[in-house]
């Protein structure tokens, strides 16, 4: 009698569903950045404005669109921003005496200096961002897992066997199959497949719960 076998097409399918498990919650915590971007741009603005606006708005380009960049290691973290109300774009670079990096092309960018001025700011962003990463790690971990799973059996009913919630990452297509066959293979044990089975019912659960 035919079996389902883990073809590179139903590995393929079962992956990306597991990562799937998590494109909501990741999703949700690259949209909720910090609601900091028009308060960034009064405090780096403030010794401008009150000459600009005792000057035609004519005479400059202005933008809503607001991007803060905001050193974190080994690079920089970048927040996009929809200000509620419009600034001026500088036409050319400019480095503020406080470290402060102002630049426009699409956007008004602030490069914020890692200062007392902007602390706040740049604890509110990488929390942000680091709250992210916990959530990437955790979806990465779990697909690890997920793969070891189903790398350590060649057909799917042992697989399932050994981790019922496997059933949730199957395919439609693959479930039809698999209803249709009976298989004897003998499942991997838990010490073979060198995984955290229980956590991993749990992401299917927790991802059930948030979708």
């Amino acid at each position: 009698m035919a079996v389902v076998r883990f073809s590179e097409e139903l590995k393929k399918a079962v992956t990306d569903n597991a990562k799937a498990l998590f494109s909501n919650r990741i999703s949700a915590a690259y949209k909720a950045s910090p609601p900091i971007g028009g308060e960034v741009a009064d405090l780096v603005y403030a010794q401008f404005m009150p000459a600009v606006n005792m000057l035609p708005q004519e005479l400059f380009q202005w933008s809503k669109r607001i991007e803060i960049r905001v050193p974190y290691s080994p690079t920089s973290i970048e927040v996009s921003y929809e200000a509620s109300r419009e600034y001026p774009k500088p036409g050319n670079r400019i480095k503020m005496d406080d470290g402060t990096i102002i630049d426009s092309m699409f956007s008004i960018s602030f490069k914020l200096p890692d200062t007392p001025k902007y602390k706040t700011y740049i604890e509110q962003i990488v929390a942000w961002r680091e709250n992210i990463n916990v959530l990437e790690k955790q979806r990465d971990e779990f697909v690890s897992g997920v793969k070891a799973v189903i790398e350590a059996h060649s057909t799917l009913a042992p697989a399932l066997k050994a981790w019922p919630p496997l059933w949730d990452l199957v395919p439609e297509l693959f479930r039809e199959r698999h209803r249709k066959v009976v298989e004897r293979t003998k499942p991997a044990s838990t010490a073979e497949l060198d995984v955290d089975l229980t956590s991993l019912t749990a992401a299917v659960t927790i991802a059930k719960i948030t979708r």
